[in-house]
Order: structure tokens, then C-alpha cells, then sequence
């Protein structure tokens, strides 16, 4: 059940990244992915995927 809720905690940071993405730098984005992968909300996978999205824009 702790699985869970990380996961879908996770998810929710990610979304609300995603959503702030338009607004804000690069380098502000890589910044905060870092943070959300340092803190443990988004897996070493997810990181990738969201970091390869940012530096494609």
C-alpha cells in the first residue's frame, strides 16, 4: 500500500512539473527534475523520460 501512495504521489508531481514546463527555463526544468529524483518522487526511469522531453524541446 506504501507503494501506492509513492507512486501515485509521483505521479502527481510529475503532472504539476509537466504543467509548469511552459513557464519556466531549461535549466530551471532539469534543476527540478533533479529535486523530484533526489526526493525519491520520480523513479530513475521517469527522471529519464521527463529529462529526454525537455531537452527535445
Amino acid at each position: 500500500m506504501r507503494e501506492v501512495k509513492r507512486a501515485e504521489r509521483a505521479e502527481k508531481d510529475f503532472r504539476a512539473f509537466m504543467r509548469t514546463t511552459a513557464t519556466t527555463g531549461r535549466a530551471e526544468e532539469l534543476e527540478h527534475l533533479v529535486e523530484l529524483k533526489d526526493h525519491g518522487d520520480l523513479t530513475p526511469e521517469e527522471y529519464e523520460r521527463a529529462k529526454a522531453k525537455v531537452l527535445a524541446a
